[in-house]
């Protein structure tokens, strides 16, 4: 069966590529042929788990699948763009058409820490707990770029909260890191595409960020003093 769907995955790569349409029909099949990846990679989790596979080659897998659904963040960030680029302004933050299902924020915040955390790294989660509403998966891509930001920022050294809360029709999530923060004159460029501060980045994160939470009709915005993002989302 793993072998079909390998085989699957290179005859669609390499079928597709030789014909690549429009740009937008390029990006729906490079997200279908990455959905093999996963499923893949899912399936060999599952085996390996029935044969009390030991916890480092369980957590790789862990690790493969945050990959994965990063890779796939980007696609579909990049669908997205595509999509809205000849459209009115406004139409490009209007909520997609999303997979979407109720879960609750602690989930979501058990995802988000990073499998090697540094040791001098704190992060205390929201005390609270709710339901939210969303592509689950989508936004943990976010805040766990959010999150690997913060740690690059303050050098493996510092304290990240989070703190949630539920309003009638919006919830508000905030990041806050004791980082430096941004300098004055990039607050508002760090959401655009290719805009980064770290040597080596590609500045495609915080963009990708911003388009997924776009996607389910919210905002997202940063400030110094200290370094804080906050998230707003529709409750449904």
């Amino acid at each position: 069966m793993l072998m079909k769907m390998h085989n699957f995955g290179k005859v669609k790569l390499h079928t597709e590529y030789g014909a690549l349409g429009s740009k937008e029909d390029f990006l729906d099949r490079a997200i279908d042929a990455l959905s093999v990846l996963k499923i893949s990679n899912s399936y060999l989790e599952s085996t390996l788990a029935k044969k009390d596979a030991n916890q480092k080659t369980l957590t790789t897998f862990t690790m493969i699948k945050k990959s994965i659904m990063k890779i796939e963040a980007f696609l579909d960030s990049a669908k997205h763009e595509e999509k809205h680029s000849s459209k009115n302004h406004n139409d490009a933050h209007s909520p997609e058409n999303i997979k979407k299902r109720w879960f609750a924020l602690s989930e979501l915040m058990s995802m988000i820490i990073p499998k090697n955390c540094p040791p001098n790294i704190q992060i205390n989660l929201p005390k609270n707990d709710f339901q939210l509403f969303g592509n689950f998966y989508k936004l943990v891509v976010v805040f766990s770029n959010l999150v690997e930001n913060s740690i690059e920022a303050m050098k493996n050294n510092g304290i990240i909260n989070i703190f949630a809360r539920e309003g009638t029709d919006f919830v508000m999530i905030d990041l806050k890191d004791s980082g430096p923060g941004f300098p004055p004159e990039s607050l508002k460029k760090v959401f655009s595409t290719l805009f980064t501060t770290k040597s080596g980045g590609n500045g495609l994160g915080l963009k990708v960020a911003k388009t997924i939470i776009e996607m389910h009709g919210g905002t997202i915005s940063v400030r110094n003093n200290p370094t804080t993002f906050s998230i707003k989302l529709p409750k449904n």
